[in-house]
């Protein structure tokens, strides 16, 4: 399955826990909903105000999805190599 990198936004008072919940949160509901998508990781740099969040799903639009619906400010999605 492809992978995909998500760069958003994240002020330094970001909870990470709280970002982590609310991807979570999508990615079930859009998984309930027939699309396969899979948070696999994310990482703050408060210091950047930057967020990384790795998924693996069958397509970049899925991947939006997820993040339309976890209310993550993204600046883009990309194809992230194995």
């Amino acid at each position: 399955m492809p992978r995909y990198l998500v760069e958003a936004y994240a002020p330094q008072s970001s909870s990470t826990a709280d970002l982590k919940r609310r991807i979570a949160r999508a990615t079930r509901t859009i998984g309930r909903q027939g699309t396969a998508v899979r948070h696999v990781s994310s990482i703050h740099i408060p210091s950047d105000e930057t967020c990384f969040h790795l998924f693996e799903a069958d397509s970049v639009e899925a991947v939006r999805h997820v993040i339309v619906a976890a209310d993550v400010a993204a600046h883009r999605i990309v194809e992230a190599a194995p």
